[in-house]
């Protein structure tokens, strides 16, 4: 990886995780990587910063991590085999089912306060938000 796609990667981890994973496989797609595994070896900590907040386990939050750049890899018609990183183990404790962008709406704190307004409404909103809802 030359320095102008390292100093992207650098500038990047200010952003959220999952974007940087996105831009790191971007440039494996689109650019000409020397050194995929140093690469990744060198943004690994920036890369895994999600996964390690929720699991305490080294190994599954790699595993955790790869699933994702195999995804978006397959979502630009590649295979993460053609890129050299380490090996995905997608079975038992390493599988992380749920996309992340799902993860982190189902993290997301919702406030009674804001659960309680229905309660609230009038016969005008409250006919609105019941068709809205019926529709969903």
């Amino acid at each position: 990886m030359d320095m102008s796609h390292d100093d992207c990667l650098v500038r990047g981890t200010f952003q959220m995780t999952y974007a940087l994973r996105h831009l790191f496989v971007t440039i494996l797609v689109f650019c000409e990587v020397n050194n995929i595994r140093a690469s990744m070896v060198k943004h690994k900590d920036s890369m895994l910063e999600d996964y390690t907040k929720e699991n305490s386990n080294p190994t599954s939050v790699v595993q955790m991590a790869l699933r994702d750049l195999r995804d978006l890899l397959c979502f630009m018609g590649k295979d993460i085999t053609s890129y050299y990183l380490p090996d995905l183990n997608d079975i038992g404790k390493y599988l992380n089912d749920i996309m992340t962008e799902v993860r982190e709406d189902l993290n997301v704190k919702i406030n009674k306060e804001h659960l309680d307004i229905y309660a609230c409404f009038n016969e005008e909103p409250r006919t609105g938000f019941d068709e809205i809802i019926d529709h969903v």
